[in-house]
């Protein structure tokens, strides 16, 4: 058989199983198409800290260099008044709101050569700098706000009010409102230039930093400290608001934990946590780990520092070296040797429920109604040029 039609029926017979394991809903088999931008293709810095997406799909990207845009054709690059690194990214309406070292402002881009910065750090009254990156922000109803680990301000239109300073916690955006945790005094709600104390049993020695959707009524409660509960957020009450924590078995708690997440999303299709030490996991709804994403699936750099989704929920990855793009909805999936592959693969056929793979040194055979997501050696240690029926 002629090797170009060859290697176009094995194309088709990937794409075929795909769109057959995505319709019968079962955990994903194999992983999904990886797409790497490397610091040359968008031309600024390795290091990347931040990343979302604007209300026309662009995105927008906090980098070692400055601010960073991709229209899916061009990236365009927007720099500080110092050249210093952008840390951190929130959009509302036609403002590009950033927190670098000792700063915060917003960009003003009428064109892609047309832009303008404005600094608001000196509106800010009273506030103690640390010579930190304003890492974290969170937009909400009330303006956006930032945090250096040290203090919180907000900005509302071109207003700055200074919340804590000298002060060390996390702030946490969840559910278009703002939060703030000490591990000293537990949680407060940030609502315009006033901050709410929540009452709760906070865990000992704890950091919680991030909140992700559950239930209806639920939430998750990350700690990197302490592990991952299940809470209630009762702000019915505005004058006495509450959080409940309970235990939660969450599955590679001590993983994650180990790792430190970084940041965590929930999607239509489950969640995604994203780490320091060990790339990103993805689970299902029902938390059933489907794939982690480090360079083992072909991504260039394991400390994932943000997700962002695009419209159609594809994950976007800021990394300490480089972008990826994770197309989620792609029938093509990767099989490697994280599944068993040891070598290149020649051949592949479909055979009484098995999917088999032939290979330079091995022939190879998935059970596919045991759903093990992994292929095992036969006994066949050959080069398997042609399989048939």
């Amino acid at each position: 058989m002629n090797k170009d039609i060859k290697y176009i029926i094995i194309s088709l017979l990937l794409l075929f199983l795909g769109v057959l394991l995505y319709s019968q809903s079962i955990v994903r088999w194999g992983l999904p198409y990886v797409k790497n931008y490397y610091p040359y293709e968008y031309n600024g810095y390795s290091q990347n800290w931040d990343i979302c997406f604007d209300s026309t799909g662009v995105l927008w990207l906090a980098n070692g260099d400055g601010l960073i845009s991709f229209d899916g054709l061009n990236w365009r690059k927007y720099f500080l008044p110092s050249y210093d690194a952008v840390a951190c990214i929130s959009i509302i309406n036609n403002r590009i709101y950033i927190g670098s070292k000792n700063e915060f402002g917003y960009f003003n881009i009428s064109s892609p050569s047309e832009y303008k910065y404005v600094s608001l750090t000196n509106k800010a009254m009273n506030l103690s700098l640390s010579n930190n990156y304003f890492f974290y922000s969170a937009k909400t109803d009330y303006g956006v706000y930032m945090s250096d680990g040290n203090s919180v301000v907000r900005i509302h239109n071109d207003n700055v009010d200074v919340l804590f300073t000298n002060v060390k916690g996390n702030l946490i955006s969840f559910n278009n409102l703002a939060f703030f945790y000490n591990s000293a005094t537990g949680l407060y709600l940030l609502s315009g230039s006033k901050s709410l104390y929540i009452k709760g049993s906070y865990p000992l020695n704890s950091n919680i930093s991030m909140f992700l959707p559950y239930t209806d009524d639920t939430l998750l409660i990350i700690d990197n400290k302490t592990g991952i509960y299940k809470g209630c957020l009762n702000l019915q009450n505005i004058i006495n608001p509450s959080l409940t924590i309970e235990e939660f078995d969450f599955p590679n708690e001590k993983e994650l934990i180990a790792n430190v997440i970084l940041d965590a999303r929930k999607t239509s299709f489950g969640y995604i946590f994203s780490t320091y030490f060990g790339g990103t996991y993805v689970y299902d709804l029902d938390f059933k780990l489907q794939y982690i994403l480090n360079q083992e699936s072909q991504l260039i750099s394991i400390t994932h520092n943000k997700i962002a989704l695009d419209p159609n929920e594809n994950i976007w990855l800021a990394m300490d070296y480089g972008i990826a793009r994770i197309n989620t909805h792609n029938p093509f999936t990767l099989l490697s040797k994280v599944h068993g592959l040891s070598s290149s693969i020649l051949d592949v056929e479909f055979f009484n429920n098995k999917l088999l793979a032939g290979g330079w040194t091995n022939l190879y055979i998935e059970e596919l109604d045991k759903s093990t997501n992994y292929f095992k050696k036969t006994e066949l240690e050959n080069i398997c040029w042609q399989l048939k029926k």
